[in-house]
């Protein structure tokens, strides 16, 4: 059972209220995204392929098509419970209710793909949840991350969205050293094909370690104040007071 963090509760409460809350079936401009994604993919099939983020199975079911073996992991069990009820006509599909704050699926893989998800991870914790997953590939896998530009995401109200593409890729990029193998700039997110660079020693220097951490916390107190800000509102306009914030 994952535990529940403020982060779990809102998103499994999401899930509760409708299947497909997000409009991954159904929207035309997720359809070009999928595609737009696959088509980034330079091989024709991958082996073993984990999905962080998979939500109720949408791309999931799509990479299974160019896959020996799938694992999709999301932290909402209701939205992980309806991809297992989906699964029946894809085999070769698994899904486990993780968070991936504090575990990953063992193994290895030739794909990992991290799609509109580091978002809604704590911006001192994604570092470390950036090193797991490069661990998990092999040494000739990929990386798969696509997001949202910093422009899109900076007015959501549910992450920490000062990130955006830009700053979420470059923890793969700058401070893990990975390899770009495809970058494309599409209308509003980015897709970044990555692979592992052998070289590679694992030390991040100090200084650039320092600059992290101020851009971290910058992010979470900028979060955390808005936050508490819509909780007073929420809470005030219950009271059939008005109150305007700047």
């Amino acid at each position: 059972m994952v535990k529940r963090t403020g982060q779990a509760r809102r998103l499994e409460a999401f899930y509760q209220q409708s299947v497909d809350p997000w409009g991954f079936e159904i929207e035309e401009y997720e359809q070009e995204r999928y595609a737009a994604t696959l088509a980034v993919l330079d091989r024709g099939r991958y082996e073993d392929v984990l999905e962080i983020g998979c939500g109720e199975g949408a791309f999931t079911f799509r990479l299974a098509e160019r896959a020996g073996r799938v694992l999709g992991v999301d932290i909402s069990e209701t939205a992980i419970g309806r991809a297992r009820s989906r699964s029946v006509e894809y085999p070769n599909t698994s899904f486990i209710a993780m968070d991936i704050g504090a575990a990953l699926p063992q193994g290895k893989f030739d794909l990992i793909v991290c799609s509109e998800v580091f978002y809604y991870v704590r911006p001192f914790s994604r570092l470390n949840i950036a090193r797991r997953l490069l661990e998990r590939l092999a040494p000739d896998g990929e990386l798969l991350l696509v997001h949202s530009h910093r422009s899109e995401t900076t007015t959501w109200p549910d992450v920490y969205g000062e990130g955006g593409a830009e700053g979420l890729h470059r923890l793969f990029t700058h401070y893990l050293t990975m390899i770009t193998v495809t970058s494309r700039a599409m209308d509003g997110y980015q897709i970044d094909l990555l692979r592992p660079n052998p070289e590679f020693n694992g030390i991040i220097r100090p200084i650039e370690m320092a600059r992290l951490a101020v851009a971290n916390t910058r992010a979470v107190v900028t979060h955390d104040v808005s936050e508490a800000a819509r909780a007073i509102l929420a809470r005030t306009q219950s009271l059939g007071r008005r109150t305007t914030f700047q």
